[in-house]
């Protein structure tokens, strides 16, 4: 069973960012660290020697300059390990600011990307249901075994070519096409700030609405190249004719039922991904709320 990384807090103390430092630093380096602590510590025991026997003498511009380069050969590997550390999290939480207001501006863009596909899918949606149930009724078996309104089984499967064809399939990529793009963008910016772990549980249920949009996607875009084959001719009535008619009956059904569910994701989108950009409101009496 698969279990959702926990997120990192920020360090609260500069200890703890310089062991969170030496943690992340690479192997080699945290290596080359320790080789060079240990010659710095070797060489500061020899002249803690020699200054104990004298021998430096007066030699003591010489006896400084060793203890400087000493002291510079243990300070390099803090260098290259706690002073970048530093700088790298200085820079990250300058840049904070601007990459929060870059995420609430994708929320925003994504949020308002699904209502214009759940709209633009409910307005299909209540076309593509007159004509499916135009068609149903029209296509209806009489006692001869015809149609019982061929006039209207023949303008309803016109206007369900229609809407299965170069019409329906720009209409569904100009609304679905920005969805994808803002699920992807909002996506790559949170991975951008995703070192500690803080938007993984986000990350993923971006992943799992991208790949339920386009499997649905390209459901209904197979449904709209069925109907193409299907009501690209004219309605052929008589017994003959009844599997055929039963066959279109099938495809003006399920591309309905096809809609149906994009408005359900639409849905289920519109409430996992809302546009948070604004401030809440307070109830009236509500006392405001509390700011350090």
């Amino acid at each position: 069973m698969e279990t959702t990384p926990q997120p990192e807090l920020p360090p609260r103390s500069v200890p703890e960012l310089v062991v969170r430092a030496w943690k992340r630093a690479p192997r080699m380096l945290r290596r080359f660290s320790k080789w060079v602590w240990l010659v710095a510590a070797v060489l500061a025991a020899g002249g803690v020697v020699l200054d104990a026997t004298g021998w430096w003498g007066k030699w003591s511009f010489t006896s400084n300059l060793a203890a400087e380069l000493i002291g510079a050969i243990a300070a390099a590997p803090v260098a290259l390990l706690i002073i970048g550390r530093l700088q790298a999290y200085h820079l990250e939480e300058s840049n904070r600011p601007l990459h929060e207001a870059r995420v609430n501006a994708a929320r925003t863009a994504l949020a308002g990307a699904v209502r214009a596909l759940l709209t633009g899918v409910d307005n299909a949606e209540e076309t593509v249901r007159a004509a499916a149930n135009d068609f149903i009724r029209a296509t209806e078996q009489n006692a001869d075994g015809g149609s019982t309104d061929p006039a209207l089984a023949e303008s309803a499967s016109r206007e369900l070519r229609s809407l299965t064809g170069r019409y329906g399939k720009s209409m569904f990529v100009h609304v679905v096409t920005p969805v994808r793009i803002q699920v992807t963008n909002l996506r790559d910016l949170l991975k951008e700030r995703n070192g500690d772990g803080r938007f993984t549980a986000e990350i993923l249920d971006l992943d799992q609405a991208l790949g339920e949009l386009d499997l649905a996607a390209a459901d209904h875009q197979h449904l709209m190249s069925e109907g193409q084959g299907m009501f690209g001719r004219s309605v052929a009535y008589g017994r003959n004719n009844q599997r055929r008619i039963l066959q279109m009956r099938k495809v003006a059904t399920d591309y309905l039922d096809s809609y149906n569910r994009l408005h359900n994701l639409c849905d289920e989108m519109h409430a996992r991904f809302p546009d948070n950009s604004a401030p809440p409101t307070l109830a009236p009496g509500a006392p405001p709320p509390v700011t350090s």
